[in-house]
């Protein structure tokens, strides 16, 4: 809307002014001659003559001190003269216009001769009397007194008021163009790691001939377990303790043992000899044998779900646990593993009254659900596995070499290179998913090995490899305990023991695999005509078992019965003997008349509380196993910064809305000037109201930008693997390490959202404090919010998590003092609430930063005290902004530790 105002003269101030020509005004001689008396006011555009204006300096104070009335720094005035009282600053009557642009922010030019204004924005007053375009190469805001030198990558052309930096466009492009490069790259090498030939030195007459060697293997039932135990002793001690764990220095001498042993062809024995030697170095030290005693698990009090299950598990021994489902397989499992604390019974390890979570690095476990890093291959996956859980003593050429072997024994080498996959992105088959989890565990070269229906959901022809690969592991000690759902005869012949559960939980049969058929011919079960045993047994665990025409039919809570009855009453001195060894060995027992006593008392492990948590000697062995911190910590951040590089669509995408976000926000508060306030004094009459919300409003868009794209990423980083964590808290592996391994791979993630969000933000919202603290303030507002994220991640499911995250950061964000105030909130007694918000600290450095170009020109004091922001505590602000950061972090560590216990266990 134009206004039409009749100014009495013309204002010698809008004259033919320019930034190409510069600011020119009429000489003091070239103005009309003014009829004044003696005293200041006049001079003013709407009466000339008449003393209307209103002197800024009383007269006499000003006589007195010339100093006082004389034109300031930065401020534009031709016409004052100090030294004459007539011509001393005064603040004229404005016109309509002037009156109502004031009234909108809008700076009017003087409506006097003697009225002072603040040099022009893109001029620069090196005098008061003079006022020059800014030079180009610099930039000059309001109240510039000597042009300020643009930085490198700026456009400053002349009478620029705001340099428009380019140069965090420039670096953003330049790593993006590199970062593309580089992933480009690194697809073209896996691609053509995944369709080349494995490198394994192998033919596909010599793989033909690993196929035919494990069924001879299977044959070999004649090999006798003491024998096997004494070569396996001949053949560590074959080589000396340093070449032990070298692979390489395998001697001729432990080779030959080797074959006397393996009825295997030399060229499969070659690549079997890592994953042997390994078992060999590990076994040899301790083996593991399990007893339970009356194992029972009824939680809450309600139904029983393990029904006071006794029994033996040895090393050296493959052992299938079967039953219908339902029948309580896994929770059997579990509480013997402590996953479940169990309700009744005990445990004893090697004769001594244990826990087996006290030994969980020396355990393997391989879960019905094949959890695994989706964006790894299957060498990697594996290949992490060894490195993280085996002894430092492995060089990496050794853990190289049990990799290579453990790809040939499974069958992987294939598919090593190709990626794992889930059901949302491709990659290798369920049945390969299944071995690459077995792989997993015995990279680790457990003692005892559990599985969980390891056979299911892959063909026969695999299950048996597996299985026979398990079984030539039981023979250097291994123990393995397996569930098995409907295993064909030929898996089921290759265990060496057998445990059948029936409905309720009860033991219906726990013993030599060769021994079951007759003991349920026994009991009047018919096997005639059916080749395969396991079939018949479980069809006597479903109450639907073939009976002789003279039998009855028995139900399975008889059969748990009977075997129990069974079990107490051929309990003999042997058995009891054995007890009472198991407890000296514990130190339960002391005396000659303690152990009387217990031969005395009937058979039962829960008499004896144990004054250790585990074996002593398995004890020792457990803290040699797993690689040292530092390097848990280093493999961690390895494989988070390749499952990044994998995933570059998310990453591409985070990026991307950071950048887009900054636009906005330039786009939205684009604006020559970014702040104009309350003038210094005596000149605070001629302000415009102050703008100083629009500094405030950078801070609040800012932390509504980071909470938007750094909530859900932040999230992102630990629940993707949070299955997997639990995986491998649960084998041993240092949480700390892990979590500490994954952050610090988060770093440049948070580095390139925060270049891509200041590129644009600063070359649009041109900041005219130093472009390394803007983009300071916003990495570490994205680094705290990343850690809120992550915090956020570790106690809520993926669908509420991203929302969850993203809502608490944008209240976070808005909690940043700019409305409500920080100052309201002192009042109101809520400052704390603003105080961990990294918003409120950022947007407090921002905006007192953003103030100081100004200082001497407007009051930035009092700018800064309407919100209760302090100034010159830029680098403090970013000290709280990362410690907050790292609360957030410490916080989300704690939960990740405590929350979901039963699933690290």
């Amino acid at each position: 809307m134009a206004y039409a105002i009749q100014d009495v003269v013309h204002n010698p101030f809008d004259g033919p002014n320019s930034k190409e020509i510069g600011w020119i005004v009429p000489g003091r001689d070239e103005l009309p001659a003014l009829d004044m008396q003696n005293g200041s006011g006049y001079g003013c555009f709407v009466a000339p003559n008449l003393r209307v204006g209103l002197p800024f300096i009383p007269e006499d104070v000003g006589r007195a001190n010339a100093s006082l009335v004389e034109c300031p720094t930065g401020f534009f005035c031709p016409y004052i003269d100090s030294l004459d009282s007539n011509k001393f600053p005064a603040f004229c009557p404005p016109t309509t216009e002037c009156a109502i642009n004031r009234l909108f922010g809008v700076r009017c030019l003087p409506q006097g001769r003697y009225e002072p204004m603040l040099c022009w924005p893109g001029f620069y007053c090196p005098d008061p009397r003079v006022m020059l375009t800014c030079p180009p190469g610099h930039y000059c805001v309001s109240g510039t007194a000597e042009p300020v030198k643009c930085r490198m990558f700026s456009y400053c052309p002349e009478g620029t008021v705001s340099e428009s930096n380019y140069g965090f466009i420039i670096l953003t492009l330049g790593i993006d163009l590199v970062l593309a490069l580089a992933i480009f790259a690194l697809k073209i090498r896996d691609n053509k790691l995944a369709i080349s030939v494995p490198q394994l030195n192998r033919t596909s007459e010599e793989q033909q001939q690993q196929s035919e060697s494990l069924e001879i293997e299977a044959l070999e039932s004649t090999v006798d377990q003491a024998s096997s135990t004494e070569t396996l002793r001949k053949i560590s001690q074959s080589s000396s303790p340093s070449s032990s764990l070298c692979f390489q220095g395998y001697d001729s001498s432990a080779q030959e043992s080797l074959r006397s042993w393996l009825p295997i062809p030399q060229t499969v024995q070659k690549e079997m000899l890592p994953l042997a030697n390994l078992f060999d170095a590990e076994l040899m030290r301790e083996s593991l044998s399990i007893r339970f005693n009356r194992l029972g698990y009824k939680p809450n009090g309600n139904n029983t779900l393990l029904h006071e299950m006794s029994g033996e598990f040895r090393s050296g021994r493959s052992v299938a646990i079967i039953g219908p489902s339902g029948a309580g397989k896994t929770t059997f499992l579990h509480t013997l593993m402590g996953k479940i604390k169990r309700t009744s019974g005990s445990i004893s390890i090697n004769g001594s009254a244990s826990e087996l979570g006290a030994l969980r690095k020396l355990i393997g476990f391989v879960s019905q659900d094949d959890i695994m890093p989706k964006d790894l291959t299957v060498r990697e996956a594996i290949s992490f596995s060894a490195r993280a859980r085996l002894p430092e003593t492995y060089s990496n050429h050794d853990i190289d070499e049990i990799v290579n072997s453990i790809l040939f024994a499974l069958s992987l080498q294939n598919v090593q290179h190709s990626l794992l996959g889930d059901e949302f992105t491709r990659g290798i088959s369920g049945g390969e998913r299944k071995r690459v989890n077995i792989g997993l565990e015995l990279a680790a070269a457990p003692l005892v090995l559990f599985l969980d229906e390891p056979t299911s959901g892959i063909d026969s022809t695999s299950a048996l490899g597996i299985m026979q690969l398990l079984g030539l592991l039981c023979k250097r000690g291994l123990l393995v305990i397996s569930i098995i759902h409907q295993p064909s005869k030929e898996i089921f012949d290759a265990f060496d023991d057998v445990l059948m559960i029936g409905k309720g939980g009860k033991l219906c049969f726990s013993g030599p695999t060769s021994e079951v058929k007759p003991y349920f011919e026994g009991l009047g079960f018919s096997f005639n005509g059916v080749d395969n045993t396991a079939n018949v047994l479980m069809d006597i665990l479903s109450d639907c078992g073939p009976v002789c025409d003279v039998s009855p039919s028995l139900t399975t809570e008889a059969i748990a019965e009977h075997w129990d009855s069974l079990q107490n009453t051929t309990s003999s001195q042997e058995e009891s003997e054995k007890v009472v060894d198991d407890r000296i060995m514990s130190g339960c027992l002391n005396s000659q008349t303690e152990i009387q006593i217990v031969h005395d008392m009937p058979l039962n492990l829960d008499t004896c509380t144990p004054n250790v948590t585990a074996h002593p000697a398995l004890l020792q062995l457990a803290k040699t196993r797993g690689a040292k911190f530092s390097r848990i910590v280093s493999i961690n951040f390895i494989r988070s910064m390749k499952q990044q590089y994998r995933s570059w669509q998310s990453l591409l995408m985070e990026c991307g809305t950071a950048l887009g976000a900054g636009g906005m926000i330039g786009f939205a508060c684009k604006a020559d000037e970014a702040f104009h306030g309350i003038l210094v004094a005596p000149f605070a009459q001629l302000s415009c109201p102050s703008n100083d919300y629009l500094l405030s409003l950078y801070g609040t868009l800012l932390g509504l930008a980071i909470a938007m794209t750094a909530g859900p990423a932040g999230v992102r980083l630990f629940f993707s693997d949070k299955a997997v964590y639990w995986r491998e808290r649960s084998s041993g592996i240092n949480p700390l390490a892990y979590f500490i391994g994954k952050t610090i791979s988060s770093i440049f993630r948070i580095f390139l959202a925060a270049l891509h969000l200041t590129a644009l933000y600063v070359f649009l919202t041109k900041p005219t404090f130093e472009l390394q603290l803007q983009y300071a303030l916003i990495f570490s507002n994205y680094f705290a919010i990343y850690g809120m994220s992550m915090a956020v991640s570790m106690t809520v499911c993926q669908e509420s998590a991203h929302l969850l995250a993203v809502v608490l950061g944008l209240f976070l964000a808005l909690l940043n003092g700019s409305a409500p105030r920080l100052s309201d909130a002192r009042n109101w007694g809520i400052e704390f609430l603003f105080s961990i918000s990294p918003n409120r600290w950022a947007t407090e450095a921002q905006y007192c930063a953003s103030l100081e170009i100004y200082k001497g020109r407007y009051i930035t004091d009092v700018a800064a005290d309407l919100f209760g922001y302090q100034s010159n505590q830029s680098l403090t602000n970013i000290g709280i902004i990362l410690s907050l950061g790292v609360l957030f972090r410490v916080l989300a560590f704690a939960l990740m530790t405590l929350l979901f216990r039963s699933k690290q266990t």
